[in-house]
């Protein structure tokens, strides 16, 4: 009887371990499944730091010639929430004493001439202080957030008084540039939600306070 109550017991000890096991499977595949659904989650909820102000795919700040630009990520003028200066402003060329025109010293010197990812405030102050005819935007490499109302007013206005002013400037840059009528439209909403409400093609900057 004692051996077989043993035998008896470890049978059922088998049995018993049969639903724990499956039970075991069940919930790895459900923690699994669940894993892959919180990262489909953050892939979705990831913001739109990869498009650029006309709500195309963000593209790589240079000019034919030029290596990757200086002050960006991997070559584009991307969204980095580390970013202090939000160095988003893709310029193909950067003009003579463009740091020192800004208050930052004579850094940009030796850097004359290459592509650069230039802070929103910087590129702010330079256009409505010293004019954009020497300052060359690449338009579809600049971060959306360039133009997203509260981020960008912020910088806007940390680089110039006359922020709109600035604002303006970029707005009738990049109409002129924009691709496709889409791309333009999506550019003329960005452009309203800061206050640019005119034709982008005939903004008067003389008119923009």
């Amino acid at each position: 009887w004692e051996s077989g109550s043993s035998a008896s017991h470890a049978f059922v000890s088998r049995v018993s371990l049969i639903p724990f096991r499956d039970m075991a499977i069940a919930s790895r595949a459900f923690f699994l499944t669940l894993l892959q659904l919180q990262l489909m989650h953050v892939a979705v909820s990831e913001p739109d730091s990869q498009l650029n102000i006309y709500g195309a795919p963000l593209q790589d700040c240079k000019s034919n010639s030029s290596s990757k630009a200086g002050s960006g990520e991997n070559g584009q003028c991307t969204f980095r929430g580390n970013d202090a200066g939000a160095h988003q402003v893709c310029v193909k060329a950067l003009p003579g004493g463009f740091s020192s025109a800004t208050g930052q010293g004579p850094w940009s010197d030796e850097y004359k001439a290459e592509s650069w990812c230039i802070c929103i405030w910087a590129y702010a102050n330079y256009v409505t202080s010293k004019g954009p005819e020497d300052l060359p935007l690449k338009c579809d490499a600049i971060s959306s957030y360039v133009l997203q109302s509260g981020f960008a007013e912020a910088h806007f206005k940390h680089g110039t008084a006359n922020y709109l002013k600035a604002v303006a400037q970029m707005c009738k840059t990049c109409q002129g540039q924009g691709g496709t009528s889409q791309e333009k439209a999506v550019l003329a909403e960005r452009c309203q939600s800061l206050g640019v409400t005119s034709n982008l093609r005939s903004i008067s900057l003389v008119n923009a306070v």
